[in-house]
C-alpha cells in the first residue's frame, strides 16, 4: 500500500508539471488525494514493527520529518519557481521517485 500511495503521489505531481489545463490540474491533485496517504501508512507500519518501548520514538521521528517537510518544503518551492512554477513540482516527483525505490 505505501509503494502504492507514493506511485499516486509521483503520477501525480509529473502531472500538474505537464498540464496547462485548469481541469487537468483538478484531477492531477484529486489522484494525490486519493493515494495520498503516506504518513497514516508509515505510522501504521511503525506501530506495527516497534514494541512498545521503541514505539513513541519511532512515530516521533516521524513527525519530525513531517514537521520538517512543512518547514522546508515552501520555502524551496519558493525559491525554485524563480525558474518556473514547473521546476517545483518536477523536484517534487523526483523525490517521490527516489522514495519509490
Amino acid at each position: 500500500m505505501l509503494i502504492a500511495s507514493i506511485f499516486g503521489t509521483f503520477l501525480s505531481f509529473i502531472l500538474m508539471g505537464i498540464t496547462h489545463s485548469l481541469a487537468v490540474l483538478f484531477v492531477a491533485r484529486g489522484l494525490d488525494g486519493l493515494t495520498g496517504g503516506n504518513i497514516s501508512i508509515a505510522q501504521a507500519y511503525i506501530s506495527d514493527v516497534t514494541d512498545e518501548k521503541n514505539r513513541s520514538r519511532g512515530l516521533g521521528i516521524i513527525g519530525a520529518a513531517f514537521g520538517f517537510g512543512f518547514i522546508i518544503g515552501p520555502a524551496l518551492g519558493g525559491i525554485l519557481s524563480r525558474w518556473g512554477y514547473n521546476l517545483p513540482v518536477f523536484i517534487a516527483a523526483g523525490l517521490a521517485l527516489i522514495n519509490l525505490s
